[in-house]
């Protein structure tokens, strides 16, 4: 089984002092650094790095902007099943008995949609280690082709911009939310906020990873390639640091469609099936409790679904707004 008909289908600016989101209308470019700007020094910048702590945006506030900025609301949703975060289906994906630690998620069907949310709080440790990448990107990624990209301007974390997806899995329709970081069209796409522009972006992700590991052979790999494939991701980039934070080897850009033939470990077909089958299993629980007036609690321990309770819940009246 596949995920497929995968497209992005608008990009957002999240405001961290607002706590709000505005249309984006372009996304960086990736760009291969010349020779002579090596060493990229990762380190550089950190004091006035500004670490996420917490701040991150909710998943359900950038689904109400994009329902409230779309054309035709009620036929999104009519054409929708379940909406979620891209990071509880990188939750699904990744679902394994050898690490069975155990995630709570909440769900509840409206308009005749299934809206799922992580009820874990994301990774809010505030370190160094944490920057690289997004400096990485820094050094990586410029508003036009051609041009020097901007090293010196500090980096906020919690300002970054995030797509809405649309796909299929089986019979059912996705709507998810999701952390976009660049492209790798090498001609200049127009404005973003037109559908037939987003149609012609190639994603990149970037990543980093200490010079000494080789991440093709460990579980980087796998989670690096699973995740990019969850968005349509057109290809990896990955920077290799030593014990200073230099980068002093050339960046590392592989195609996805090279990296999933690469590998039968990644099971990507197997997976798919479960996220499909966890679906199925939400789907036919809201249905036996057949109340539209509750939600249903459910954790995912290992590759388990094992639910909990239903219960009124706020997250029915911030639904209700939508």
């Amino acid at each position: 089984m596949e995920l497929t008909d995968i497209r992005l289908r608008s990009i957002v600016q999240f405001d961290p002092i607002k706590k709000s989101f505005e249309q984006s209308q372009n996304l960086k470019y990736f760009r291969q650094p010349n020779d002579l700007e090596y060493p990229l020094d990762l380190n550089r910048g950190y004091d006035e790095f500004t670490h996420r702590c917490g701040v991150f945006p909710d998943p359900f506030d950038q689904v109400q902007h994009y329902l409230m900025h779309v054309d035709q609301t009620k036929q999104v949703l009519q054409q929708t099943d379940f909406i979620l975060h891209r990071h509880t289906l990188r939750i699904f994906i990744d679902a394994s008995p050898v690490v069975p630690r155990a995630y709570r998620f909440q769900a509840f069907r409206f308009k005749g949609c299934i809206f799922i949310k992580l009820l874990d709080d994301m990774d809010n440790e505030a370190v160094l280690r944490h920057s690289y990448a997004f400096k990485a990107r820094q050094y990586l990624l410029t508003e036009r082709l051609g041009e020097d990209p901007d090293t010196d301007t500090p980096i906020d974390q919690r300002m970054q911009q995030y797509g809405m997806f649309s796909a299929k899995i089986g019979q059912f329709r996705l709507l998810y939310t999701g952390e976009v970081t660049g492209l790798s069209n090498t001609e200049p796409l127009g404005d973003l906020t037109d559908q037939q522009e987003l149609d012609k972006c190639r994603q990149t992700n970037i990543r980093v990873v200490r010079e000494q590991i080789s991440w093709r052979s460990t579980f980087r790999y796998d989670v690096w390639v699973r995740q990019a494939y969850l968005s349509g991701v057109h290809q990896l980039v990955v920077a290799s640091f030593d014990d200073h934070g230099q980068v002093v080897r050339p960046i590392e850009v592989e195609s996805m469609e090279t990296l999933l033939k690469q590998s039968d470990r990644l099971n990507i077909g197997n997976r798919v099936q479960r996220i499909h089958q966890f679906l199925e299993m939400i789907s036919q629980k809201l249905e036996d409790l057949d109340n539209p007036a509750v939600s249903v609690r459910f954790q995912l321990i290992g590759e388990n679904l094992v639910f909990e309770e239903a219960l009124d819940t706020e997250f029915i009246d911030y639904v209700n707004q939508l």
